[in-house]
Formats: C-alpha cells, structure tokens, sequence
C-alpha cells in the first residue's frame, strides 16, 4: 500500500479525511513511527498558548511575522466601506432603545477584520465590537484616544455600556489570549 505524506498527515490530524484501510494499515505497521510521532509534537505544540509578550518577541526578530495583538481602529464612513457584514451590523446606530440625539462613529482597522461602532448620547456611550470574520472574540482591551481611557470585555457578544460620552478619534483594541 502506497502511503505518502497527506496520509500521515492526515492520521494524526484529520482522521475522518483518511481512508480506514490506509488509517488501519498505518496503525498496524511501525513504518512510520518516527513520522507520526514528529506530526504529534507538532499537533500537541500547536495547541499550547503562546503569550502576547512572546508573540512580541517573534515579531521583532522575524520581519515577515505581524504581532496583532492591538490594532488600531480609525474613524470611517460607513458608506464607504464595503465588507461583508450582515446588514443588521451596521445598523447598530439604528437600535430602537438609543435616543434621536444620539451620534455614531464607526471604526475600522487597516486590514478591514474589525469594526467598532461607537454611539454616544449625552450621557451615555455603547460600544459594539465586531469581526468581519464575524466571529465571537474573548478577553478585549478596548482603549478610546486621546483620552487613553481603558475599558475590558469578557467578549464581544453584547456592546459595552458606558455611563459618560467621549469624544473619539482613534481606539486601539488589544486581544488577549
């Protein structure tokens, strides 16, 4: 039996993806020992956290590697933009509980992954955090500039609710892992 490198690829990884008599002919024989066990340090090395201070590090040495741990989010048109979002995103402006004097901002990041709405009243703010792989996020650090004011959510679920208007021109959002 012809086995190649997919194939073991595939045993280690993706066991629904190979074919039982190649999965079962692999298991049998110890031809591939020394494969499958580099494939399964590879596997459980994936999964360990890497800490947000490491990442750094890497980025620093490696020109081709991004650390995004924070990203930068400016203001946008929201007409101008044109992702692939659920309409109802985008009209978070329009929720029925906000008040007719209320403002909105929208922000968004270079690369267009995320998109924050800031609505503010005269005396509170809501901030709604989405991903345009629309996507729950865990564990936030939102800071809005130039008041480098912070603020943290568990996840991006539900807006965060803030008791004070602000005055925005840039939030800087922090993923943490």
């Amino acid at each position: 039996m012809k086995i190649n490198e997919r194939d073991l690829f595939n045993f280690v990884f993706s066991k629904g993806l190979l074919d039982k008599e190649k999965a079962e002919y692999i298991k049998v024989k110890n031809l591939f020992n020394e494969e499958i066990f580099f494939l399964k340090s590879l596997k459980n090395a994936s999964s360990e956290k890497i800490t947000p201070d490491s990442k750094r590090k890497i980025a620093q040495k490696i020109p081709s590697y991004k650390y995004f741990g924070t990203i930068e989010l400016y203001p946008e048109d929201v007409k101008k933009i044109k992702l692939k979002f659920n309409k109802s995103l985008l009209l978070a402006a329009d929720s029925a509980e906000l008040k007719p004097q209320n403002t909105s901002q929208t922000f968004i990041d270079e690369n267009k992954n995320y998109l924050i709405k800031l609505i503010s009243s005269e005396t509170e703010s809501k901030i709604f955090v989405f991903s345009t792989k629309e996507e729950l996020l865990y564990n936030l650090n939102i800071t809005l500039e130039p008041q480098h004011i912070k603020f943290h959510m568990n996840d991006n679920s539900k807006p965060l609710e803030l008791n004070e208007a602000y005055d925005v021109q840039k939030i800087k959002l922090e993923l943490i892992d």
